[in-house]
């Protein structure tokens, strides 16, 4: 999925001038929101100014793309993250990364107001992972490469990876207009028991209520990842 915190993003490298600015334009979004933003108000929210955005980014709308951009790209470090190389558990990972991208319900609604553009002016934001044609298998991509590692064909696995990524989408949008949050992680908990014997051959099951921390519930079965069937 497309929503995480700045802790979750993975780098080997400084970030560099641009990804620098980059990263304080979201966090003046996720506190500010999109109302009135204009590449002058963000320059001057971070201390930059107007020439140096407009150097990086070209536009206020590119901006914004690379913003979402920066966002899924955390979602995906997340990912990677937990899986790590150890035991696999799957549902155990979806819960971790529903608790990662509700924690914030401003960056919550942030990421869905920049996905509400990609959608309704796909020409404007080009390039907006949300878009048409923007690319946003980036949000289930870790997840779904583990599935194929652990034997799923592609096509199954691009698959199940994209009804995540709706349900996901779909569940944060039901989380965001009622603001029922028991009924939003009953849902989460019934899509679990609809997955599992979808994941049971691959040994990929476990339980979704459990939290990564142990924190809640009873963790489940985890397995190392077989090797891929040929």
């Amino acid at each position: 999925m497309w929503y995480m915190s700045s802790q979750g993003e993975l780098s080997s490298s400084e970030p560099s001038p641009k990804e620098r600015l980059l990263a304080r334009v979201l966090d003046h979004l996720v506190e500010h929101g999109l109302e009135g933003f204009s590449l002058r108000s963000a320059a001057q929210a971070i201390g930059s100014s107007h020439r140096m955005l407009l150097y990086h980014f070209g536009s206020k709308e590119q901006l914004l793309v690379e913003v979402e951009r920066l966002m899924r790209r955390r979602t995906a470090a997340f990912v990677e993250q937990q899986l790590g190389d150890g035991p696999v558990d799957l549902l155990r990972l979806a819960r971790a990364q529903w608790r990662n991208i509700t924690s914030d319900p401003r960056r919550l609604r942030l990421s869905e107001q920049l996905m509400a553009l990609g959608i309704l002016e796909p020409q404007r934001y080009r390039g907006m992972p949300s878009a048409p044609t923007g690319g946003a298998e980036v949000g289930y991509g870790p997840m779904q490469r583990a599935l194929m590692e652990a034997g799923m064909p592609q096509r199954d696995a691009r698959a199940l990876g994209a009804l995540a990524d709706a349900a996901f989408k779909g569940l944060v949008t039901e989380l965001l207009t009622t603001g029922d949050a028991e009924r939003v992680e009953d849902a989460l908990d019934l899509l679990g028991r609809l997955v599992t014997p979808l994941l049971a051959p691959y040994g990929l099951t476990g339980t979704l209520g459990a939290d990564v921390g142990g924190t809640a519930g009873t963790a489940g079965r985890t397995s190392r990842r077989p090797r891929a069937r040929r």
